[in-house]
């Protein structure tokens, strides 16, 4: 009889049809901080669970042994190929070592890709440049929430990413700006490259920008005020977002406000297929 294990996900994409979840996992009996014997255990749902996710039931994709690879933490953003089913993850807490205890603020990344014969697939690690400490990504508390997941524009096979510094001085303006950086991969070297300028973001103009997320080719911002919550979108432009601040597009949020009833700061968006999702906490 097969025994069943609990799972803690570090990260949770969807291909559209199934959910996939990546966890890292020590043998049983042992204790997670006092462990150097990591597995990545990669599982997905069945097809089309339902909406409260009453039926859904988890089924293996890979186990590998992080030998090798990089060892990840808990703040991760991960995306799932449609069509490969190239599962790469990517994340602020990593290390080298063989210990959890020597985790620390670096980015680095790892990618399962399935064999096309059915096989079993491959483990590779994902490198970053400019290198940790270079590589922007906030930490804080502040900006916990102002990064995108991973994210595939539909005209490029190119993987982007997304992380935001709040009112970080800029220094060619008296105002706070918050800075913008834009990152993508390209699937074949797997190396995710931050661009060397930021995008530029002013919260005079929309307000304090709380969560940043792609979807429909764009990324979409939220950002409060005192009294009031602006969302907007930025269009991806290559691999990276248009410069002009023309490009900046708005909407009508008076709909919201009365359905929501509740206080800005307790709002957030989330990707939803080509759309998104703004929720009321």
């Amino acid at each position: 009889m097969a025994s069943l294990i609990s799972l803690k996900p570090h990260c949770f994409a969807t291909d559209g049809t199934s959910i996939y979840a990546l966890d890292l996992r020590v043998p049983q009996k042992t204790s997670f901080f006092a462990a150097s014997d990591f597995y990545y255990v990669l599982v997905k749902s069945n097809p089309n669970p339902s909406p409260d996710l009453s039926d859904i039931s988890w089924s293996v994709v890979s186990v590998s042994n992080r030998d090798g690879l990089n060892l990840l933490g808990s703040l991760s953003a991960c995306y799932i190929h449609p069509t490969t089913k190239a599962f790469s993850v990517l994340s602020l807490s990593s290390g080298r070592a063989k210990s959890y205890d020597d985790l620390e603020d670096s980015v680095r990344g790892v990618q399962y890709q399935p064999k096309t014969d059915g096989g079993r697939g491959s483990w590779t690690n994902i490198t970053v440049t400019p290198g940790s400490p270079l590589f922007e990504w906030d930490s804080s508390v502040a900006s916990q929430y102002s990064n995108t997941e991973l994210y595939k524009p539909k005209d490029s096979e190119s993987i982007m990413f997304a992380t935001a510094n709040p009112h970080v001085a800029n220094p060619n303006s008296a105002k706070s700006s918050t800075k913008l950086w834009i990152a993508s991969m390209d699937p074949f070297d797997l190396v995710m490259k931050q661009k060397p300028s930021p995008w530029l973001y002013d919260p005079a103009l929309y307000g304090d920008l709380k969560y940043i997320t792609f979807a429909d080719d764009k990324l979409y911002f939220f950002a409060t005020t005192h009294y009031n919550f602006t969302l907007g979108a930025v269009p991806i432009s290559g691999d990276t977002l248009a410069s002009s601040p023309s490009a900046v597009s708005t909407f009508d949020t008076q709909s919201y406000k009365k359905i929501c009833q509740t206080l800005y700061s307790d709002m957030t968006i989330t990707p939803f297929g080509e759309n998104i999702l703004l929720q009321c906490r």
